[in-house]
C-alpha cells in the first residue's frame, strides 16, 4: 500500500513512502537537494520509525505545501519558533514545520548522502548527471544565497555547506561552461562550513538560465530574484 497510514497523535495521516523510490527524476533530485539543505533526518533509536523534518521561515510556507503535495501526505504543518541557525545569533523567526516519519523514505534519503547530524558533511552521491542541475536548484534554494547587486557588476550566487559540496557545485558550474575562478572559502562563524561565490555577468546569467529556465519546482522568492537579474542583464546586452 503506497499511502499507508501514521500516527500523528490523535489521528492518522499519510505519506506515500514510495516517493522517492524508483526511477530518479527532476522533482526527486530537487527535493533531495532541498533536504540536503534544510532538511533534518532523525538518529535511528530503537523501535522508532525516523523522522524527516523540513522547517522554514514563515515567509517560505507556500514551499512547504509544495513539498506535502510532493510527499502525497495530509499531514498537519505545524507553527514554530527557531534560532537563525548562525553561531553567536540569537534572532528568532517564526516559521513552519513538516515532519513524517518514515524508515523507507529515511533510508533512500541517506543513500542520497542526507545523513543524520549532516551539517558540515554533506556530499553529492548516487544522482544521474541529468538531474544534477535540478539538485542544485533545491540546494541553492535552501541554503544559497541569490544577491541582485547594488550596480549591475555585483550580481552572484552564493552556495554554503561542506568543502565537498562546494567543490561539487564549483565542477557542476564549470562543467556547464563557465569561467570561473571562485575558491571554496570557510565561512567565518563556523569551523565546518564553507561558502563559494560564483560572480561575473556572464556566469550569473548562463548559471541563473541553468537552475531555473524551464523547471517546475523551485522556491518562488528565489526564482522571482533570479528571473530579475536575467532580465536585467538581458536589458544591458
Amino acid at each position: 500500500m503506497v499511502n499507508e497510514k501514521r500516527s500523528n497523535g490523535h489521528r492518522k495521516y499519510y505519506v506515500n513512502h514510495n516517493v522517492f523510490s524508483g526511477r530518479m527524476n527532476a522533482d526527486k533530485a530537487y527535493w533531495i537537494g532541498f533536504l540536503m539543505a534544510d532538511g533534518n533526518i532523525s538518529k535511528p533509536k530503537f523501535g522508532e520509525s525516523q523522522a524527516i523534518t523540513l522547517q522554514l521561515q514563515s515567509r517560505d510556507l507556500n514551499h512547504i505545501y509544495k513539498y506535502k503535495k510532493f510527499l502525497e501526505t495530509d499531514k498537519v504543518i505545524y507553527s514554530t519558533r527557531h534560532n537563525c541557525g548562525i553561531k553567536g545569533y540569537n534572532k528568532q523567526y517564526d516559521g513552519y514545520m513538516l515532519r513524517i516519519t518514515s524508515d523507507k523514505i529515511a533510508k533512500r534519503l541517506i543513500h542520497c548522502g542526507i545523513i543524520p547530524q549532516k551539517s558540515g558533511k554533506e556530499k553529492l552521491i548516487n544522482i544521474n548527471k541529468i538531474y544534477e542541475r535540478d539538485y542544485f536548484r533545491g540546494y541553492v534554494d535552501g541554503d544559497g544565497c541569490i544577491i541582485y547587486g547594488k550596480t549591475y557588476a555585483n550580481n552572484c550566487v552564493e552556495l554554503y555547506g561542506s568543502y565537498d559540496i562546494c567543490k561539487q557545485f564549483k565542477d557542476f558550474v564549470i562543467n556547464h561552461g563557465m569561467n570561473t575562478k571562485a575558491d571554496v572559502h570557510k565561512r567565518n562563524y563556523s569551523d565546518i562550513l564553507y561558502v563559494i561565490r560564483i560572480s561575473g555577468n556572464h556566469n550569473v546569467y548562463k548559471l541563473l538560465n541553468l537552475l531555473y529556465k524551464d523547471t517546475s519546482v523551485y522556491l518562488d522568492r528565489k526564482y522571482n530574484k533570479a528571473m530579475q537579474i536575467i532580465k536585467r542583464i538581458d536589458e544591458h546586452r
